[in-house]
């Protein structure tokens, strides 16, 4: 049976893995929930408001996937988010090093304490995140918005901030 489910929040990832759900965005896309996490095409999937704190997505595609609202604190090794949403999600303390983030958007999400580091968030949006502690030292912003972001205690040293919007920005200055 293929349906179409949005998680919630309340709910953790396994319990949609014994129902057999697919939290899939398009019913025509190829990827469905299973105990394993690890290199998995979530691409496209819709995990809005789920709770995926924890959670190891090592070599998975989450390319396009939509976690606006949802929990991933803690949760490590994504490797492609382009162009996800993860509007105010909370991604505090997650482990995204080296992750390709680029075209994602970040309004509002709360990734303080998150490991950035030679993350490609060039063209990301970050409008309004707060990215209080986070470690983006390495990192690809170039051309990304980070307007009225928080940025205090993070750590921006290597990072390419070529054409990157600060406009209101807390904790640095251009």
């Amino acid at each position: 049976m293929n349906t179409r489910v949005v998680a919630n929040p309340t709910l953790r990832l396994f319990v949609l893995f014994l129902f057999g759900a697919s939290a899939c965005a398009s019913e025509s896309s190829n990827c469905s929930l299973k105990p394993d996490t690890v290199n998995v095409d979530f691409s496209e999937c819709d995990f809005s408001n789920s709770y995926l704190a924890g959670e190891d997505f090592t070599y998975s595609d989450l390319s396009g996937a939509n976690f606006a609202g949802a929990v991933l604190t803690g949760a490590v090794n994504a490797t492609n988010m382009t162009e996800a949403n993860l509007t105010d999600a909370n991604l505090a303390g997650v482990d995204l090093t080296n992750a390709n983030l680029r075209g994602a958007n970040f309004y509002f999400a709360n990734l303080s304490d998150a490991n950035l580091r030679f993350a490609k968030l060039n063209f990301a949006i970050l409008i309004r995140a707060n990215l209080a502690n986070a470690n983006l030292s390495g990192a690809d912003l170039s051309f990304a918005r980070l307007d009225r972001a928080n940025l205090e205690g993070a750590n921006l040293e290597g990072a390419n901030l070529e054409g990157t919007v600060f406009h209101d920005s807390r904790g640095y200055s251009p």
